[in-house]
């Protein structure tokens, strides 16, 4: 082959793979990414920046716990000064003068100190401080639960309302279709004007329907795709109906209400947050006592003629602050204050807990019911339609008796679409309030 013929074959050769590199590019990208609930919720928990937000503060929490542990332990300290005169000071007596201090000097000292009555205080600090940190666990787990059930609930709307759009649509095709047989009868003399227009009118009822719920659709989705970190309007991803949600599974709530209460982080933080608040209330009381500290020191010194060069001491130093104006009392006081408070909390947690376990059952018994009863009632509305439709085309009954019945037709859609629904958000409610499933942990 001519060295041409080659250039210009490998030119050829290169562009088609380019193009072809290209084009399966541009198709990859043209795929919808399918992502399942369980799907949304994963991402979200791992990346969402209050979530990311929660956890920085329990792993300061946790730092700050190790930070009051090291105050139980003993303070060294080492220190160096370093002097220079304007001229060295000498001591005469009589005739014979001596050098007292150079004009340089330096001293080095090396110290130690533990505090001995003081550890009471600071033991209760590191206490209050490890039930801060815990608390801190159990409030990433409170938003971890709080947003996972957020989510669902969100995911569920979405396609709730994609229900109800797709609802609306069929029920505009079948007043579409009863259009075209009422301008037939209106030309034939069967049906007047008037009947027509109220055909007319329900087909558009219809088409506002499906325009509504088609923005709330668009709603969801965007507040989905934020959560994952895309933006709102991202129309490459394909969200997977939630079959894993819709199933009809009985929920395991705790026979008693000892375990309901144990299950939930809520209970968990606020008795965390007593807790500490305890111990730092005990702090304070103990803050009111004299602090009690051994010492142990070396030091070196040059430079001056009447200290020693090397010496070294060990003893005790106490120090109490006994006239303050209040100060300290006060504090330990609101401190006291502070802690009965956090009892309280903790009480009105645990009974919110067991109120929105009750209520949320309650809410899924009641929404179990109106599956039952849309699902019956569904069957009479179609069977009622067809009726009247027949009816309407022998001329036995009128246009509003069909329009009715396709009404009520759509209503008992709608009915069914949304109980179905709303029973599968109460079972994800519910889940959170017992903390019953392995998404609500």
């Amino acid at each position: 082959m001519p060295k041409g013929s080659r250039r210009g074959f490998s030119f050829a050769v290169v562009s088609s793979l380019l193009t072809a590199a290209l084009l399966g590019s541009t198709v990859s990208r043209a795929e919808p990414r399918r992502l399942t609930v369980e799907d949304v919720v994963r991402i979200s928990l791992a990346t969402y920046p209050r979530l990311a937000a929660a956890r920085s503060r329990a792993e300061a929490a946790h730092l700050l716990k190790k930070s009051a542990g090291g105050r139980l332990l003993p303070l060294l300290n080492a220190t160096e000064e370093f002097q220079h005169y304007d001229s060295a000071f000498d001591v005469g007596f009589g005739a014979q003068t001596f050098r007292a201090r150079d004009q340089d000097t330096n001293t080095v000292v090396v110290s130690a100190a533990q505090p001995v009555l003081g550890l009471l205080r600071r033991s209760e600090d590191y206490k209050a401080q490890a039930r801060t940190a815990d608390a801190a666990d159990a409030g990433v787990r409170v938003a971890e639960a709080n947003a996972r059930e957020a989510l669902e609930v969100e995911y569920l709307r979405m396609f709730e309302a994609n229900t109800m759009e797709q609802i609306a649509h069929a029920s505009e095709a079948e007043l579409a279709e009863e259009v075209t047989v009422t301008e037939a009868r209106v030309k034939a003399g069967a049906l007047t004007q008037a009947d027509l227009l109220r055909v007319k009118v329900a087909q558009a009822n219809a088409r506002q329907q499906a325009i509504a719920a088609r923005t709330q659709a668009i709603v969801s989705r965007a507040d989905l795709l934020s959560a994952i970190g895309l933006s709102p309007s991202d129309a490459e991803v394909e969200f997977v109906e939630p079959t894993s949600l819709l199933v009809s599974t009985p929920v395991k709530v705790a026979s008693s209400e000892a375990a309901l209460l144990e299950a939930r982080p809520e209970v968990e933080r606020a008795q965390r947050t007593a807790e500490a608040a305890r111990h730092q209330a005990r702090s304070r009381m103990f803050g009111l006592l004299p602090e009690v500290d051994l010492e142990a020191a070396y030091a070196r010194v040059d430079g001056q003629v009447f200290a020693p060069k090397d010496s070294a001491f060990v003893g005790v130093r106490a120090a109490w602050p006994f006239w303050e104006w209040g100060a300290s009392y006060h504090a330990q006081v609101a401190a006291v204050a502070e802690a009965e408070a956090a009892e309280h909390d903790l009480e009105t947690e645990r009974r919110q807990v067991l109120v929105e376990v009750t209520s949320r059952r309650a809410e899924l018994d009641a929404a179990a019911g109106a599956v039952e009863l849309a699902d019956e009632t569904i069957k009479s509305a179609e069977e009622a339609y067809r009726v009247t439709d027949v009816q309407v085309r022998a001329g036995a009954a009128t246009v509003t008796d069909l329009l009715d019945s396709q009404a009520a037709l759509t209503q008992a859609r709608l009915n069914l679409a949304r109980a179905r629904y709303q029973q599968a958000i109460a079972r994800v409610e519910l889940e959170r309030a017992a903390a019953s499933s392995e998404r609500s942990r």
